[in-house]
């Protein structure tokens, strides 16, 4: 059985959905939709302002018993549509027309519509060539620890499979150089939330040396920014069977990126306007999925 349970400090706040019961023979189906597991609470959550579909599909009514619209949006904490009334049965037919009728009836068929669970545009024309900067989004998440002096904040990071390949961190010089130390020497290190359980940062076992420093310094402030991107990111390896990463900043240079990388798989051209479809059939089959991540990187 599994049940969801909604909470929300501030209003302002997106809510946190928790997620408890027989969860285990789902954590695929939970990971590939962003939620992530609490050691603290043993149960999995959910920042959103809407549960998905597939979590919603994962929740059993109370004993197992089929309960009505209300009792769902109780459990969910969301609206539920009612459903449309159908009517099974033939309307009568007049004697008079029901000779005048023929023996067989030929009908335009409809078209098929299939409603995808997401929301990018099927192509991308009139895109400018030219290349520029973007902004990567940040947000402070929390502290990061690990057999150092000073506070070093964090501003962003994203996981996957249990591999950290994106952090966005700073502070006092010799403090964020202990943690980038950390990161070289395939250490663990932790991040500590305000309001949230603690969670690792971890390399992976035995990956060394896997990553790329971009560093800022303000000697005026004492303060000193780095971001360190694993090589799976800054070195995509288009020989053979792996995986790659993408800043999106925008629909329109997600689906540009993602162009990019397939063009460079395969051998025949890759147009523009198939960005978005391929874009839909990744993400239908697992192919191209969100990272856990925090901080306000996307």
């Amino acid at each position: 059985m599994i049940t969801v349970e909604r909470s929300q400090r501030d209003p302002t706040d997106k809510p946190w959905w928790w997620i408890k019961g027989d969860t285990f023979p789902h954590r695929d189906v939970l990971k590939l939709v962003g939620a992530r597991y609490s050691v603290k609470r043993k149960a999995w959550y959910f920042i959103g302002n809407e549960l998905p579909d597939r979590i919603q599909g994962l929740v059993t009514p109370p004993d197992d018993a089929p309960c009505s619209d209300e009792e769902a949006a109780a459990i969910l904490g969301i609206p539920i549509a009612p459903k449309p009334v159908v009517s099974l049965e033939q309307p009568a037919i007049p004697p008079i027309e029901a000779e005048k009728r023929p023996a067989i009836v030929i009908t335009q068929p409809k078209a098929l519509s299939i409603e995808l669970p997401f929301s990018f545009p099927l192509s991308i024309p009139h895109v400018s060539p030219k290349r520029g900067l973007s902004r990567i989004g940040q947000a402070y998440v929390g502290e990061l620890t690990g057999s150092i002096t000073g506070d070093v904040f964090c501003f962003g990071y994203a996981v996957h499979e249990g591999v950290c390949v994106y952090v966005n961190f700073g502070g006092p010089r010799m403090a964020v150089e202990a943690i980038r130390a950390r990161f070289s020497k395939g250490e663990i290190v932790n991040l500590v939330p305000m309001d949230a359980p603690g969670m690792e940062l971890s390399t992976g076992e035995g990956n060394t040396g896997k990553y790329t420093a971009y560093m800022q310094n303000i000697p005026e402030a004492k303060f000193t920014s780095v971001m360190l991107c694993h090589e799976w990111l800054t070195q995509p390896n288009y020989a053979g069977k792996s995986t790659t990463f993408i800043f999106r900043t925008s629909d329109d240079q997600a689906l540009l990126k993602l162009k990019h990388h397939i063009t460079e798989l395969v051998s025949i051209p890759i147009f523009n306007e198939w960005a978005g479809y391929l874009y839909h059939a990744g993400q239908i089959a697992g192919l191209v999925r969100p990272t856990r991540s925090g901080g306000g990187i996307d």
